[in-house]
């Protein structure tokens, strides 16, 4: 078994992985080649599809995570799934369940099984971003995708699967389909039950007589609320074999880190929507900066919340609108602009894996070959 470190080889391998899809969408942009299905003639973006190829393959390959590693919690969890009665951990939500077990008597794999996973897990992204094309630059978005959530993925598998299904919520609300969205969530809640917590912006974007001022007074109970109920919450945890880690620490944070990371966001919302007028989506993306910021700050008071930022997977949008939205603010500085999202995103990432290389085991990228870097 490869020991947990800080490696600088693994570190650069992931800069490499950055660096090299954005310069692929930037060397290719929106061309695309054509291809017959059904008889109709589908349009394939080609950068997007070289990025989603290589994203797939180098986490579909990768056993690196705490819970990933042969031995582990997935890999048991995956042994375990001959019958769908027979899984180890009957707590865990029935889609992922049914996952592990169609795969095993399909394929007998475990690898087969992280492929699956990777394509899950890549595919909605990678998708959504060419679908929003128009709104958000192709490459910025690759990049905040990846420095902001991709490698993140490569521990919580769960999570992000069900947070990359949860992102067509997103899309369903900014395309007003209350019931299509509704239902996604619950879909994917079948995956990870904290997808839940989209309810906020569900409930948000369902009623138009919600107003911004109700939202926040309604964040604010929350997090109030979060810091009462502290101990009543960390003493069901404490029952939880799984859960059992969110132990309670002996003081409550202030959150600092998170102000740095939301108030940027907060302050290109106002300037973007300033310039470029389009109400549903500046409503849907405040709700989920709202949201964002609130399970960002309550992850200082109760810790489990804090894996609640995987489900701001939008910002790979939301991010890259604003900035092109601010443009006409700073007309003869737009390089500069733009350097200030690869800056941000960049230290978001450097600051994330410093703190969670190590409890994460991300550290260093080893494959399903044992080769590790």
């Amino acid at each position: 078994m490869v020991a947990a470190e800080w490696s600088n080889a693994t570190f650069i391998f992931y800069i490499f992985i950055i660096f090299f899809c954005v310069l692929l969408t930037r060397t290719f942009g929106t061309r695309c080649f054509s291809v017959q299905v059904v008889g109709a003639s589908r349009h394939i973006p080609i950068g997007l599809s070289c990025v989603a190829i290589l994203l797939i393959t180098i986490k579909g390959i990768s056993l690196t995570g705490t819970d990933v590693k042969i031995g582990a919690g997935y890999w048991l969890d995956f042994m375990s799934a001959d019958t769908f009665h027979g899984f180890r951990d009957y707590a865990i939500e029935p889609l992922y369940i049914l996952l592990n077990v169609v795969v095993k008597n399909t394929f007998n794999s475990y690898c087969v099984f992280l492929m699956l996973v990777a394509v899950i897990t890549v595919i909605p992204p990678v998708y959504l971003i060419w679908k929003y094309r128009d709104k958000a630059n192709v490459s910025q978005a690759v990049f905040v995708y990846l420095c902001l959530f991709y490698f993140n993925s490569f521990s919580a598998i769960r999570q992000y699967m069900a947070v990359s299904i949860s992102f067509f919520v997103f899309d369903a609300l900014y395309e007003k389909k209350n019931i299509k969205s509704l239902l996604l969530i619950f879909a994917a809640a079948f995956m990870h039950r904290s997808v839940l917590i989209l309810v906020i912006p569900y409930i948000y974007m369902t009623f138009n007589k919600i107003k911004k001022r109700h939202l926040i007074m309604g964040i604010v109970v929350m997090l109030v609320s979060s810091a009462l109920l502290r101990n009543d919450v960390y003493a069901k945890f404490a029952a939880s074999e799984r859960y059992y880690v969110y132990k309670a620490t002996e003081s409550i944070s202030f959150g600092l880190e998170q102000f740095v990371y939301y108030i940027p966001l907060f302050i290109l919302y106002h300037y973007g929507k300033a310039k470029k007028q389009d109400n549903n989506f500046d409503r849907l993306s405040f709700a989920y900066l709202c949201m964002g910021f609130l399970f960002g700050l309550m992850g200082y008071v109760i810790t489990i919340f804090g894996r609640m930022q995987a489900i701001m997977l939008p910002l790979i949008i939301i991010a890259p609108y604003y900035f092109r939205s601010s443009y006409k603010w700073v007309k003869d500085s737009k390089m500069l602009f733009d350097m200030a999202l690869y800056v941000y995103c960049s230290a978001r990432f450097y600051i994330w894996i410093s703190q969670y290389y190590l409890g994460e085991t991300l550290m260093p990228y080893t494959t399903i070959w044992g080769l590790s870097i």
